[in-house]
């Protein structure tokens, strides 16, 4: 999977995927950054309580059909914490004197990859729209030009470790 997430108790995991399709370690830091945000900011823990809460308000409102009163509760909500999210990702490259415009980037690669949702697909998505995002990380962004994270010797070893597929005992 072409991924990262985290989960409650400041647990982040990055799917190798994830490493074989960003074409820069940039791209990765971003992610990793983005990701780290959510931590810092509590958002799946927030976020499980909440959606243990409203399930069950949900539930009463949408008796027949209480995952999609909630799915439309979160759609927004989720949203909201990705932005905040990128921000603060953003914050954190800039701090390490990194340009965010690797998370940028991250975006539009997905874009070429799989195509950014149109504005009606977006509603009912829990992410906003890749451009939407790009654009933002760009204002963002006080940091324009920075050294390279890895040579290109380092990120095509750290490519190639997450290529192997055999079991090591």
């Amino acid at each position: 999977d072409v991924n990262a997430f985290t989960i409650p108790g400041a647990k982040i995991f990055i799917c190798k995927g994830l490493i074989t399709f960003a074409d820069t370690p940039e791209e990765v830091a971003g992610v990793l950054a983005h990701e780290m945000s959510h931590s810092i900011q509590h958002h799946p823990t927030a976020g499980l309580i909440s959606q243990l809460g409203i399930k069950i308000i949900i539930a009463s409102a949408f008796s027949s059909f209480p995952d999609l009163g909630l799915s439309l509760v979160n759609f927004s909500y989720s949203r909201q914490k990705e932005y905040e999210a990128d921000e603060i990702g953003v914050r954190i490259l800039n701090e390490a004197n990194l340009d965010a415009n690797g998370l940028a980037k991250f975006f539009n690669t997905i874009i070429q990859h799989a195509g950014d949702s149109d504005e009606f697909s977006v509603y009912l998505s829990t992410h906003p729209s890749s451009k939407d995002r790009i654009a933002r990380v760009k204002a963002l962004n006080k940091v324009k030009k920075a050294e390279p994270l890895l040579t290109q010797k380092e990120w095509q070893d750290l490519r190639n470790i997450c290529k192997k597929k055999e079991k090591i005992e």
